[in-house]
């Protein structure tokens, strides 16, 4: 596995979609959200990527149900419907860490453990949900095969402001983080 990396990266525009569900249906999101842009003639500025706001079971959404979106970089306005979003990702640091897969919980989970641990060591605590870029074509993330770029954005760990507070600012409350060890606050 890579080594872990810090990135300076956006802003970006993004289709988006916000899902609460099983990250089983992670690829039936995808597919939508691609189905949405062809409908309006946009292809995708670049590779596919979830955004997770909370571990499965958080948030209150049930057993196995997280909250989550995925995304697409456009580099055309478009008015967001059929619950997609078109919405700026703004610039931020990232500490990023390329996955080569398979992609299944217990393996990324540790992936994400080493970024956190990379991050500490250096002064930094996560200051937002993590995202997962993904490297490869669609159909290798059905199967679980696909390469991904781990992404967690960080800060400075004198900017924290407590957990209370950063919960507060990142709503929904319950970050994937927070479940891996890391956690902010």
């Amino acid at each position: 596995m890579a080594e872990v990396e810090m990135k300076r990266m956006g802003p970006e525009l993004v289709a988006s979609l916000p899902v609460v569900g099983t990250y089983r249906e992670f690829s039936m999101h995808l597919d939508r959200l691609a189905a949405w842009l062809r409908e309006r003639g946009v292809e995708p500025a670049g590779p596919a990527v979830g955004v997770f706001w909370s571990a499965p079971g958080g948030d209150g959404e049930g057993p196995g149900r997280a909250r989550y979106e995925v995304q697409m970089p456009v580099q055309a306005e478009l008015a967001g419907s059929q619950g997609v979003e078109v919405k700026v990702v703004p610039m931020r640091d990232y500490a990023t860490l390329l996955y080569p897969g398979p992609v299944t919980p217990h393996e990324t989970a540790r992936a994400y453990q080493r970024i956190l641990e990379w991050a500490a060591r250096r002064g930094l605590e996560p200051s937002g949900p993590p995202r997962e870029v993904y490297l490869g074509r669609p159909e290798d993330l059905r199967r679980g095969e696909l390469a991904a770029e781990l992404q967690v954005p960080v800060r400075p760990a004198e900017a924290r402001r407590g957990r209370a507070r950063l919960q507060e600012e990142l709503a929904p409350e319950s970050s994937v983080l927070g479940r891996v060890g890391g956690g902010a606050g």
